[in-house]
Order: structure tokens, then C-alpha cells, then sequence
């Protein structure tokens, strides 16, 4: 919600005895302690978190152990908070200056599987694997013409299918069929102008 000081939070996390808030366009995140009830700020750091609007933000929490990792849309690093210290510090994502996906800083949507976050660079055929355990990273290159199968023609899965579809070869599965004869007709089933104009 929007704070009485102008401040907005994307999303409120509750982990043991804190309540951590995560900020959409404000400067730090907020950590309230229910037993000691006290409000702890941490900053974020301008110069790894700056982007085209000149505002800091972010877009995806993913907690992994005693640690909650945040990454935002454009970004030069991904966060973490130590939920012991509740210190805060920052991975530079992208370091190799000389590769072509390096200059917009734009990642997708990312997701964890055991120890390992997956983070897409939007309009690429590049991810990034970062290790949660030892803060580490790897970029990788997606092979070429990679057959998808994505499950579900809702807004998630229609999204993610189109911006797939750009670079590979995509076929989406669902179990409303109309869902489906609308897609077999080039019919977008949900709202979505960027999808329709895909279509």
C-alpha cells in the first residue's frame, strides 16, 4: 500500500518474529520485530539498485534458508537480507561489461529450485544462475530452437509463452478447451494488448 509519507511497498514478508516490507519505489526496506516491537530501516543502495526512472524497486523476493534474496526489473545486483544480522549486501549480476545482454540490465521473471536462482535477461537467449548459498553467478546461453511446453493460457502462462515464442519453438497446453480453440484461431483468451498484437 501507499504510506502516509508517499512511500509505496510490492509486497509484505513474514519471517519468524520479523515482518519485513519490501519497497516498490521508496529507499529502504522496513523490518518490524513483533516480539521487541521495533521498526528497523535498511537502505538500498542507489548506485546497484538506479534505473531508467531513477527510482529504486523491486519485484521478486525469493527466501532461501536464513536469507531472502530480491532482485527488481533493472537492476546491476540482486539483494540479500540475513534474517540473523538483517544486514543487507548486494551481488553485482553484471560484471562482464563486453557481452551484448549487458547493456539494458533487464531481467525477467526469476525462479528458485533448491540452492539455485534462475533470473532470464529479457529479450535474450541468456540467463543468469545464481548460487544463494555462496552469492555466485554464471551466465548461460539458451540453445538455439529449444522446443517449450508451457501449461496453462492464463495471463502467466500466455506472457511467458509469448516472449518465448520469439526466440524458440513454443507449444501451450491447457484443459479449458475453449482456451485452446480460441489460441488455435490466433484469439487471445485473456485481455492483453501486447499479447493480441502477438497474435
Amino acid at each position: 500500500g501507499r504510506g502516509c509519507n508517499g512511500f509505496e511497498y510490492g509486497e509484505i514478508i513474514n519471517r519468524k518474529n520479523d515482518i519485513i516490507i519490501v519497497p516498490n519505489y521508496c529507499e529502504f526496506f522496513l523490518i518490524y520485530n513483533l516480539v521487541e516491537k521495533s521498526i528497523r530501516h535498511i537502505y538500498v543502495d542507489k548506485k546497484l539498485y538506479e534505473n531508467n526512472i531513477n527510482k529504486p524497486g523491486f519485484h521478486k523476493i525469493i527466501p532461501y534458508g536464513n536469507k531472502i534474496f530480491i532482485t527488481k526489473y533493472v537492476c546491476n545486483a540482486v539483494a540479500c537480507i540475513d534474517m540473523n544480522t538483517l544486514e543487507i549486501t548486494y551481488t553485482n549480476i553484471f560484471d562482464d561489461s563486453e557481452q551484448e545482454w549487458n547493456l539494458f540490465r533487464t531481467v525477467g521473471d526469476c525462479y528458485g529450485y533448491g540452492s539455485l536462482l534462475y533470473i532470464p535477461l529479457m529479450d535474450t537467449n541468456y540467463f543468469i544462475i545464481f548460487d544463494m548459498e555462496n552469492c555466485t553467478h554464471e551466465v548461460k546461453q539458451l540453445y538455439e530452437n529449444i522446443k517449450i511446453a508451457v501449461a496453462g493460457m492464463g495471463y502467466v502462462g500466455l506472457s511467458i509463452a509469448v516472449l518465448l515464442s520469439q526466440h524458440h519453438d513454443v507449444t501451450v497446453v491447457d484443459i479449458v478447451e475453449e482456451k485452446v480453440r480460441l489460441l488455435n484461431e490466433r484469439i487471445s483468451p485473456v485481455q492483453d494488448e501486447y499479447i493480441e498484437q502477438y497474435l
